[in-house]
């Protein structure tokens, strides 16, 4: 998984200020490979770039890893419930 943030500050009239023209050079591109470009603007100083590429194997490991966490911390909870039991 790829991710990357850009930030800058809006392009001014006079044209002080502006943005890369010209994209992030690309890394070599999986053939299922997934993408997605936010770009959010806050009012006039300041705006936010973000663009994220995700495969299908690292998406599988992703939830697996989810799994882990959730399964370890559920088994957490049972153990403090039965002590406080006790």
């Amino acid at each position: 998984m790829s991710l990357t943030f850009e930030t800058r500050r809006p392009t001014i009239k006079d044209g002080r200020a502006a943005f890369l023209d010209e994209p992030p050079a690309e890394a070599a591109t999986h053939p299922e490979e997934m993408k997605a470009v936010v770009e959010v603007q806050w009012g006039r100083s300041f705006a936010m770039k973000a663009s994220a590429r995700l495969t299908p194997a690292g998406l599988v490991c992703g939830a697996i890893a989810a799994a882990a966490v959730l399964l370890s911390s559920a088994a957490l909870v049972r153990a403090v419930r039965a002590d406080k039991v006790r």
